[in-house]
């Protein structure tokens, strides 16, 4: 029997308010998913200077206690610049039950929009 999976795309952040000091997004059960991927895009009439982080969990239960959190390391800081753009994240090894994004103003003042969309699936049977 396969256990072939997917989460159908949806937006984790939507229409987030970039003058925010932070956004946390809605978290998603990925467990027995394969690979995930984030798509995130902005928009706004100022330049925007944050940072975006992908945390997990090992953590299955319906409210995830804010200490079972980590930050996922890519190997350098996922930056949003600029008035607009859009970057993507996949995440190719899933080990943990849970994943969220968080948006974080690192300085001076922004405006604008962001929105964050996961899809996520199996490779195969």
């Amino acid at each position: 029997m396969s256990r072939k999976q997917q989460i159908q795309p949806y937006l984790a952040i939507e229409a987030g308010d970039l003058s925010d000091a932070s956004i946390t997004g809605q978290e998603t059960v990925v467990f027995q998913t394969d690979v995930v991927e984030y798509l995130v895009t902005w928009s706004g009439g100022q330049a925007t200077n944050g940072d975006i982080k992908i945390q997990a969990s090992h953590d299955n239960s319906k409210s995830t206690p804010a200490s079972s959190w980590f930050d996922l390391d890519f190997g350098s800081i996922i930056s949003l610049n600029g008035a607009s753009g859009n970057h993507q994240i996949i995440i190719e090894q899933v080990s943990f039950a849970k994943v969220r994004p968080v948006y974080t103003r690192t300085n001076g003042s922004a405006s604008g929009s962001l929105n964050i969309n996961l899809i996520a699936t199996t490779k195969g049977a």
